[in-house]
């Protein structure tokens, strides 16, 4: 019973850390109103980790270098900018 409990909470802990990080970035790059059903629910999954907390959990096991999370915004950011989206067509 123990070592199921034990098991539990290290997949709690390794699910939160994939959504936190995977979230991250499909925030970060969700440029359309009509964007996929599966990036939708990665983002919403995201939010969901926020507010319950578990994002802290997953940002404590985050063994990345700043600099990856940190080029999430501006790259985001240019793709939000009005023009970008119709270059890709």
């Amino acid at each position: 019973m123990c070592l199921a409990l034990a098991n539990a909470a290290l997949y709690l802990v390794l699910i939160s850390f994939v959504l936190y990080i995977s979230s991250y970035w499909s925030v970060q790059l969700a440029t359309s109103p009509r964007i996929p059903k599966a990036l939708n629910i990665l983002n919403r999954a995201g939010e969901d980790l926020q507010a319950t907390g578990m994002a802290d959990v997953g940002c404590a096991i985050d063994s990345m270098p700043a600099g990856v999370l940190r080029d999430g915004g501006p790259g985001g950011h240019a793709l939000q900018q009005p023009g970008l989206e119709r270059t890709a067509e």
